[in-house]
């Protein structure tokens, strides 16, 4: 049995502590937030298994100007922030490059199409069954421009083994009557599913695990340092040993790897969601509206998120 180090406590940290202790080793979380207290608290909880299309792919160098200049445009940059940005950006745009972009598709495609099987022995286990709502994920497009551009990307998820079906707007209609009839064509990933409450989600996950021996601590890590044959965990309020450590805090990972020696290319994306409440059944499945960047998700038990939508602070 070993001794370990989880440090970050969303859904890549808290899915770690899961095998670390189902093989038998003693694991501390470290975390000044608590479970979901970062990126992993507001989001569409999604189990993407069709989201095998990068970010970065050629529709960038088309579009680049839109996305700076257009109005109704999901993406912003603060200038100030340029001169910063550009080590990653200039990455960015390298791996957008058709060959490039078609390699990450055929990578990601047998990655991601393992999430349900990967998380099948966590829901079972923990009894988090009742939070995951099977009803597949729909995108949708209001422009017949933006439909034809993505013609390519449904090519290559079919190519990589996602199960597409394209609808007209009388099908989407059929499907979600209480969307506004701007969608000329969508697209259906049958079998997709996603969680109700993710935050809700690893609050009962950590909880779980607690009882079962998981060791919780508040505390930011500030730095790694060897420590013989392990590694020293150093916190405001102290260092701490440990046979071996897991990084999982998101953006602040980075100066974490340093330290171990591996430079990592990350950088920060802001996202928004807003939570309404008393909202009777508007949608019946996760909806992604392609040209706005964002999500409509029913929440639990009868609240509905649209992460990146609005800007809003998280509840009290």
């Amino acid at each position: 049995m070993a001794t370990v180090a989880v440090i970050g406590a969303g859904f890549v940290g808290l899915s770690s502590a899961y095998w670390l202790m189902r093989d038998g080793h003693a694991v501390t979380l470290f975390d000044p937030a608590g479970p979901a207290g970062g990126a992993s608290y507001g989001n569409a909880g999604t189990f993407a298994n069709y989201a095998c299309i990068p970010v970065n792919n050629p529709s960038v160098f088309r579009d680049f100007h839109r996305y700076l200049l257009a109005a109704e445009s999901p993406f912003r940059l603060r200038a100030s922030y340029l001169p910063r940005l550009m080590p990653w950006l200039a990455r960015f745009l390298w791996h957008s490059t058709p060959a490039r972009y078609e390699a990450a598709v055929a990578a990601l495609g047998p990655l991601l199409g393992r999430a349900y099987e990967g998380y099948a022995d966590l829901i079972r286990d923990a009894g988090l069954e009742d939070r995951i709502r099977r009803r597949e994920c729909l995108y949708l497009y209001s422009s017949e421009r933006s439909f034809r551009n993505s013609a390519d990307s449904l090519r290559l998820r079919r190519e990589a083994g996602v199960a597409c079906e394209v609808l007209d707007a009388a099908a989407i209609r059929g499907l979600e009557p209480a969307l506004a009839p701007i969608f000329a064509h969508g697209v259906l990933f049958p079998g997709s599913w996603h969680l109700s409450d993710p935050a809700g989600f690893l609050t009962a996950l950590h909880g779980w695990l607690a009882g079962r021996g998981l060791r919780t601590e508040a505390r930011a890590v500030t730095r790694l340092a060897p420590g013989g044959s392990g590694v020293i965990l150093v916190t405001p309020d102290g260092d701490e040993r440990f046979d071996h450590a897991v990084v999982a805090a998101g953006i602040h990972s980075r100066p974490l790897a340093a330290d171990c020696g591996d430079r990592l290319p990350l950088d920060t994306e802001r996202g928004y969601h807003v939570t309404f409440g008393g909202v009777i059944d508007p949608i019946g499945r996760p909806c992604g509206w392609a040209e706005r960047g964002l999500y409509m998700t029913r929440g639990w038990p009868a609240r509905w998120n649209w992460p990146g939508s609005i800007p809003a602070r998280r509840p009290a």
